[in-house]
């Protein structure tokens, strides 16, 4: 039997609690007491950089690499399981390259070799840039990395076909006649996962990210409960490939618990039950068994300032209740905004972090991304370049817009002052 545990809003705390000490969350969640507020400076961090981004910055403004390795030291590499978008930009995604920097472009990836888009390569294009860009900036390595596969598309609505087939527009929107139950899908990419496991030996492998998607969306329904299943048989050969070859990496799947909370629990809630009683069905059904199989929970979190997050709380009670004790690592983390007015809002979001995860086991957080896509900002508020190409529905990516304004940093390398939350740190 498991506890049925009391939820109690935060009105009705301060009403019946009073003032909490300060840096404790202050309510009194799942019958659990206030815990003090995370301390970022006491976990590892990283930050998640992407194809162009250390192009751009040894071309353009060196003087960011020293900055960034010495505030967030450990890269996060998140590649698609097909990078689609090489096939429209070229190599650099993030930016396009200045002239005397030698370049693959859309067509080699669209036909002359299709291969070179495929997770295993565009990991290895990953790995190269930083270590050549970095070094012709005169900055040292990153200290370690995480490995992040992406299966879905840029605009979520399916996995991007995985061997860059993408001809055909059922292979580019809506749901593919392809997935995990395909043994020439789950093949391939385990293949991939191994081998980027053995090359580059990551301190984290993430497979795969926002897997939740399945059985909810923010929208709605999810987009195919039957695959989570497939995917929980992916998962386990996935881990046991990346074990064989690199014993020391901890390997997890993404999760982004907003989206679960709010969404999937309720699919799984019976008429008359309670919340409660609905995470912890949904939990015990979907992710329970997967967390067994895994060495860290690995979350991203992607929202605005001020959201609620007393939510994060149910997540202290997981050795209690399912006996898992792991720790937890955000792969990636931000706040989405849509303006270069915005910014301060993901500096205020971050300095909320810390009491969204007060109480919780985190090892280690990253920031989406090192740069805004080019072309993001510009003087008349109107977005152009890379950043119009990815979003725009005429190149068939259609990449959500805020994901332009993700950066420490903006298009034209300037400091944005969520950066101040890093570079300040002890």
């Amino acid at each position: 039997m498991y506890r049925i545990l009391c939820l109690i809003t935060l009105a009705s705390l301060a009403a019946a609690c009073g003032e909490a000490d300060s840096g404790s969350v202050e309510s009194r969640l799942f019958g659990l007491d206030p815990a003090a507020a995370l301390d970022i400076s006491t976990i590892d961090r990283g930050v998640g950089i992407h194809s162009g981004e250390a192009m751009a910055i040894a071309s353009y403004q060196p003087t960011v690499f020293p900055k960034l390795m010495t505030a967030l030291p450990h890269a996060v590499i998140t590649v698609n399981a097909y990078d689609a978008a090489a096939q429209e930009l070229g190599e650099y995604i993030t930016f396009p390259p200045p002239q005397g920097v030698d370049s693959r472009g859309p067509v080699v990836f669209k036909s002359t070799s299709v291969a070179s888009g495929r997770f295993a390569a565009r990991v290895d294009d990953a790995f190269e840039e930083i270590a050549a860009f970095g070094s012709q900036a005169g900055a040292s390595d990153f200290t370690s990395s995480t490995i992040v596969i992406d299966f879905w598309r840029l605009r979520r609505d399916w996995h991007v076909r995985w061997d860059g087939k993408l001809e055909d527009p059922a292979n580019t929107v809506g749901r593919g006649q392809y997935g995990f139950f395909r043994s020439d899908f789950s093949g391939e990419l385990l293949d991939q996962i191994e081998t980027a496991a053995e090359t580059h030996k990551p301190r984290y492998f993430i497979v795969g990210v926002e897997m939740e998607r399945f059985l909810a969306t923010s929208e709605g329904a999810g987009l195919a409960p039957h695959e989570f299943a497939n995917f929980f048989a992916f998962y386990q050969e996935a881990v046991a490939r990346i074990k064989s070859v690199s014993p020391s990496t901890k390997v997890g799947f993404g999760i982004d618990w907003d989206r679960y909370y709010n969404r999937v629990s309720l699919s799984y809630a019976p008429d008359d039950a309670d919340r409660d009683e609905a995470v912890n069905l949904a939990l015990q059904t979907t992710l329970v068994p997967l967390w067994k199989a895994s060495d860290v929970i690995a979350l991203s979190l992607y929202q605005p300032a001020g959201a609620p997050s007393e939510h994060y709380q149910y997540l202290r009670l997981l050795p209690e209740l399912y006996d898992i004790n792991l720790p937890i690592m955000y792969h990636s983390v931000g706040s989405a905004v849509t303006s270069t007015v915005n910014y301060l809002d993901q500096k205020n979001f971050m300095d909320e972090f810390g009491e969204r995860n007060a109480g919780l086991n985190v090892e280690f957080m990253a920031w989406r991304r090192v740069l805004n896509f080019e072309g993001t900002d510009t003087n008349n508020q109107v977005i152009a370049g890379r950043c119009l190409a990815l979003t725009q529905e005429s190149r068939g990516l259609e990449m959500p817009l805020s994901n332009c304004y993700d950066g420490l940093f903006t298009s034209v390398f300037s400091e944005k002052d969520v950066f101040s939350v890093f570079k300040d740190l002890p």
